[in-house]
């Protein structure tokens, strides 16, 4: 007979997802060779969400609010909100945080003040391996 470890048989694992980035812009970001990645952690019906986007020479950032998919539908009522990492590549980062914007997408708002979403020129004008890194736990609808 063989034996399991009960605690390692409750341990999530993680799971690869590929968000879509989208701008409030009338021209279309581009990752180009930069690259976007998350990965989730689904435990009942919570959900421990990471991205991270690092720009690439190629990366077309757009002059609008941006916006992030979710792996799955949040759950309505709550403005689920999570930790943020900008850095701008050799130069400075800022703490900022990642806010549900809707059931399905998420933005990032930096500074004090209403709709200071990070976009093409805000909190700086982004370059090649700048990145926006987030945490969001949220429930799942």
């Amino acid at each position: 007979m063989t034996m399991m470890n009960p605690s390692s048989a409750m341990q999530p694992f993680s799971v690869s997802y590929t968000p879509t980035w989208t701008s409030a812009g009338t021209t279309a970001v581009s990752v180009g060779n930069g690259s976007l990645t998350g990965r989730y952690t689904s435990f009942g019906p919570w959900v421990s969400y990471q991205l991270n986007l690092t720009g690439g020479s190629s990366t077309y950032y757009s002059a609008g609010a941006w916006s992030f998919t979710v792996p799955f539908t949040m759950t309505a009522g709550f403005k689920w909100s999570g930790a943020c990492f900008l850095f701008q590549s050799g130069v400075a980062f800022d703490a900022a945080v990642v806010v549900a914007t809707s059931v399905t997408l998420v933005q990032v708002a930096a500074g004090l003040g209403n709709g200071n979403y990070v976009n093409a020129a805000y909190p700086w004008t982004w370059t090649t391996a700048d990145q926006c890194q987030f945490n969001l736990l949220y429930e799942r609808a």
